[in-house]
């Protein structure tokens, strides 16, 4: 069906046209007053304005999507505070939000339309085989900090939240096609239609490039197909969304173990059904589920991954006269399987897992300024023998006035292993030194939750229609953190190589406070300017007491510049100034965290332009470079993967019609 799908749709594109905004209007119409009144729900999964939501939240529009140079989604996360971001190979990123770099095992959850995007082998999100497309996406959600009861455990950190468009917000058609130095091809198409009470919206996307070469000189070439079919309908008072995405044949090369490049293939299919009723009494009854199913193969070695995630849940928020009641459930259910793999053994094979919850929170307008949130959520994990936990958050927002407005937060939340962690013996590098050796870490079943409590304070400041202001502050403990054990080891001698194997435990714990500030400035002459700027600070305490100090691959400052102008030879410029410093790599001799094999990495910078102009009311061009003086950076990951570095010089220009 999907192989006839794209040409039917392409033949009539020619045929079929409909009424648009200009794209001057589509890019450049949002304000500041209005960006502060967005209405966001990664909170509270209730609407409620962006200035008001007590936390630390970030959101990326249509709008800045537009604006910038990214070519894939993780290019947008450089410009989040707290946040980031470091280039494994073309598509492969390693992405943090207020922790040290990991590849996997992430601490912060990944929703599409509040729906959780869950991998149970990581804990995270493979970037690289993200089913998304640039073209389908309204705005992007990034909470930083712990979000609570919310979502619950595997949060730990923060949550992204992309809210996927409407159809009928993009009605017509819609071509983008580039092509930029690393043989990079880049074709989007959509087509949208509504009436009466119903819309849909159909997308198809295709890249390809050579990749950028790494530390060996070899090159990293991928490519990847979406398409992705969206559905609104009104019936008798409810409002369905229903949501299909295919990722075909995603290719990518990686250095994952003895420093070989290996190709990679991914493929997944998602449906999505989100369900939203409001009563006569002002409640509110929201059903979302979703299917997932996901293959993950490493060609050269036979290694395959196969999951079906299902995820369903209710929520009714009912308003009363002095607050709000909010009672939720939810029900995860995972069917896993892994091929006969060199890398990867998992202890069984094959499996199932469920993941329960109930929570229930309540907020309170004390006075018509200050308003209270409690909340408890209740989980229990198959994961684990001792599986059950309860998390509990408590947050505050005083509205000084109509420009400020001052919020705070505590939360406790628990933080559960992976199945590579619990159930699989990985093989994740090789030594060089002293005895050349594959190194396996060794799964352990007797692994509990992590625990993290976190404090957070936060001021937001609309000084005037053109200006504002936000920062946040936070703290946050986290005990029993998973971390390799320095004692317990063990060496198989082998030819060629040796075996050295590692085992992980519940042994450090660590301390991380950090603050993080936006300002924002929207001239009246066509041009804005916002500067970013963030610092952040971990420490670990080992059970031999052994205190380390910048562990990992996190910059300690971060500052963003973004300066946008909007009527510039007849079209929009955008730059985007990054810098980076007090960034720490770890030599990959070091098996172990200990300080003396920390490396001090020289500062990060990078240039990025775009430059958008319209020929038409329909039609426009555009330029993106990346990394304009290809600053080069390589940061030494442990267990001597092959060793990333920031992404090369780039260029890609392209074109869009609207129809």
């Amino acid at each position: 069906m999907f192989r006839i799908l794209p040409a039917f749709i392409l033949s009539g594109l020619a045929s079929l046209a409909y009424p648009q905004d200009t794209i001057d209007e589509r890019l450049f119409s949002l304000s500041l007053a209005e960006l502060l009144q967005v209405k966001i729900t990664s909170l509270n999964r209730v609407e409620e304005s962006l200035f008001k939501a007590p936390a630390a939240l970030y959101v990326i529009t249509r709008q800045d999507i537009e604006r910038s140079s990214a070519e894939q989604i993780s290019d947008l996360f450089q410009r989040v505070p707290g946040m980031t971001v470091r280039q494994l190979s073309r598509h492969r990123h390693a992405i943090s939000v207020r922790k040290d770099v990991q590849i996997y095992f992430s601490d912060y959850l990944v929703l599409i339309d509040n729906q959780s995007y869950y991998n149970p082998f990581i804990n995270s999100t493979t970037w690289e085989a993200f089913d998304l497309i640039l073209e389908d996406i309204e705005r992007i959600e990034i909470l930083r900090g712990s979000p609570g009861i919310t979502y619950g455990a595997n949060s730990a950190t923060g949550v992204i939240n992309f809210i996927t468009r409407t159809a009928n917000t993009s009605e017509g058609a819609y071509v983008r096609a580039g092509v930029g130095t690393n043989k990079r091809t880049e074709t989007v198409v959509r087509f949208s239609r509504g009436e009466n009470n119903w819309s849909y919206r159909i997308s198809l996307m295709d890249e390809r490039d050579e990749g950028y070469d790494n530390s060996n000189d070899q090159a990293d070439p991928s490519d990847r197909q979406i398409i992705s079919m969206r559905l609104d309908k009104n019936w008798q008072g409810w409002d369905f969304l229903i949501n299909y995405r295919k990722l075909f044949a995603a290719k990518s090369e990686i250095g994952l173990i003895t420093q070989q490049i290996i190709n990679t293939h991914s493929d997944s299919e998602t449906l999505y059904l989100n369900a939203n009723k409001t009563f006569i009494n002002g409640g509110q009854l929201g059903i979302r589920g979703s299917l997932l199913d996901s293959n993950y193969k490493f060609g050269t070695i036979e290694q395959s991954l196969f999951y079906d995630f299902f995820d369903v849940e209710t929520i009714y928020t009912r308003p009363w006269q002095w607050g709000t009641s909010q009672l939720g459930s939810s029900l995860r259910a995972i069917d896993y399987a892994s091929g006969d793999n060199q890398s990867i053994a998992y202890k069984p094979n094959s499996g199932k897992l469920a993941w329960r919850a109930l929570w229930l929170n309540h907020s309170i307008m004390l006075t018509p300024h200050f308003e209270t949130s409690l909340g408890a959520r209740w989980e229990s994990y198959d994961i684990i023998n001792d599986d059950d936990s309860t998390s509990y958050s408590l947050r505050l927002s005083y509205s000084v006035n109509d420009g400020v407005q001052i919020w705070s937060s505590a939360s406790s939340i628990w933080q559960y292993p992976s199945l590579s962690q619990t159930n699989a013996d990985v093989v994740v590098g090789s030594q060089q030194t002293p005895t050349p050796a594959l190194i396996k870490q060794v799964g352990s079943k007797n692994l509990t939750p992590e625990k993290i409590v976190e404090v957070q304070l936060g001021l937001r400041w609309q000084a005037s229609n053109n200006f504002n202001m936000e920062a946040s502050a936070f703290s946050n403990k986290q005990t029993d953190q998973i971390y390799v054990n320095p004692v317990n080891t063990q060496f198989t001698p082998g030819a060629p190589l040796g075996v050295q194997s590692i085992f992980i435990d519940n042994l450090v714990d660590s301390r991380t406070y950090g603050i993080e500030t936006v300002t924002r400035y929207f001239s009246e002459n066509d041009w804005h300017s916002e500067f970013s700027l963030s610092y952040i600070h971990n420490r670990l305490t080992a059970d031999n007491s052994l205190q380390i100090t910048n562990p990992g691959y996190y910059p300690k400052y971060k500052a963003l510049w973004i300066l946008s102008f909007d009527q510039l030879m007849g079209g929009t410029l955008q730059t985007e100034v990054s810098w980076e410093d007090e960034l720490y790599s770890e030599n990959p001799t070091g098996l172990f965290s200990d300080p003396n094999t920390y490396n001090k990495i020289n500062d990060v910078y990078r240039l990025d332009l775009a430059f958008h102009r319209s020929f038409t009311s329909n039609i426009s061009g555009y330029l993106n470079i990346k990394n304009l003086f290809n600053h080069q950076v390589n940061w030494d990951y442990p267990f001597a993967m092959v060793p990333p570095q920031e992404v090369e010089a780039s260029v890609t220009v392209g074109i869009k019609a609207f129809f």
